[in-house]
């Protein structure tokens, strides 16, 4: 079972994607690149949009499963940095979900984006805000005031840093590539239901709960690519949480859709 999918700001943060890709890509002669994919436990929806696509993650153990749990689907896996990525192939949709706020330089991998991109190119970027809900991180919502923060709530997950809008739009408008569209991720609902025991559990059952290249090598809870009939549940929860999220509403994250410009 997909386990993750019944995690309302993970499931809200796919069903964005997938309808933006199904919108883009559905039926097109086009290859994918997702960097940081970790288990991959979403590329089997992936591939009804893309003829193929590749995965690339520095986490070795991840790769590892990501190749068992997908060997049927026409994706190549590569355990590496994406600053090692050839700059001579280029894709028409590159995918980079909670990735950024984990690399030392941001710009850096805008840049690398840009360069990996195909001339009118899609790439579609996902992040934590540093403007998070209240009631999503109580203690560092009031920390952040004194430039503060614990390991917890918001900055659990490893997260060496929450992303500013201001900040992101200008580091893309830097690298030539346009906003066409943007989406607010994990609204008051979402925030509500998922404070603090989120990050917790993570650190209890996922392998890779740091998000980073370490190894562990202990048996841990991995997801599978069937969705649980209780997902249901959590796609009435996303709806109603989008339904009642304003439009400059703190949210946990943020999603952006942008274009290379030719």
């Amino acid at each position: 079972m997909n386990y993750k999918m019944l995690l309302p700001d993970y499931r809200a943060r796919y069903l964005s994607i997938f309808k933006i890709i199904g919108k883009k890509f559905k039926r097109k002669n086009e290859e994918f690149l997702d960097i940081g994919c970790g288990e991959a436990d979403c590329h089997i929806n992936y591939v009804n949009f893309f003829s193929r696509g590749n995965g690339v993650d520095i986490n070795k153990n991840d790769i590892k499963f990501a190749r068992k749990l997908n060997k049927q689907l026409p994706i190549q896996y590569e355990c590496s940095s994406y600053e090692k990525l050839n700059e001579k192939k280029k894709y028409g949709c590159i995918i980079i979900t909670e990735v950024i706020e984990h690399v030392d330089n941001p710009k850096k991998i805008i840049k690398k984006t840009s360069a990996l991109l195909k001339n009118n190119g899609i790439a579609i970027f996902t992040f934590p805000r540093f403007h998070f809900p209240f009631f999503y991180d109580p203690i560092n919502y009031i920390l952040n005031k004194f430039n503060l923060r614990l390991p917890i709530g918001a900055y659990a997950f490893n997260h060496n840093k929450l992303i500013m809008d201001n900040d992101f739009a200008k580091w893309v408008s830097a690298e030539g590539l346009e906003i066409i569209g943007k989406e607010n991720l994990g609204g008051p609902l979402i925030s509500i239901l998922q404070i603090y025991w989120v990050g917790l559990i993570q650190k209890l059952i996922k392998a890779n709960h740091q998000n980073n290249s370490k190894n562990i090598k202990k048996k841990i809870l991995r997801p599978t690519s069937e969705i649980s009939i209780f997902t249901k549940f959590t796609d009435f929860i996303v709806h109603l949480d989008k339904a009642i999220t304003t439009k400059n509403a703190r949210t946990i994250g943020a999603l952006y859709i942008l274009r290379k410009q030719s």
